[in-house]
């Protein structure tokens, strides 16, 4: 699925569910969100996954909230953030 054109991506629907739970964001760069290291709470939940090549930013750092696992996510084009991740405001 080529999305909306925005990003350099290529999602695929996957038969099982890709994610599920809360999270936790701390910003790695400033941003709308707020300055670097400002830390967030979401949620994720997808039967998708998109591949982008790593020239597109990734704008916060995500823990999943039993700290299980850690990765970079919220992709950032021009003034345009992407995110699988829900937060909470």
């Amino acid at each position: 699925h080529p999305v909306v054109g925005h990003f350099p991506a290529t999602a695929r629907m996957l038969p099982r569910r890709k994610a599920l739970g809360y999270r936790q964001v701390t910003l790695q760069n400033d941003s709308l969100l707020g300055p670097a290291g400002t830390v967030i709470r979401g949620h994720e939940f997808h039967y998708s996954e998109m591949e982008l090549p790593e020239s597109v930013d990734r704008t916060y750092r995500v823990t999943a909230r039993n700290g299980s696992e850690t990765f970079e996510e919220g992709f950032r084009v021009g003034n345009v953030l992407g995110s699988y991740i829900h937060l909470h405001f």
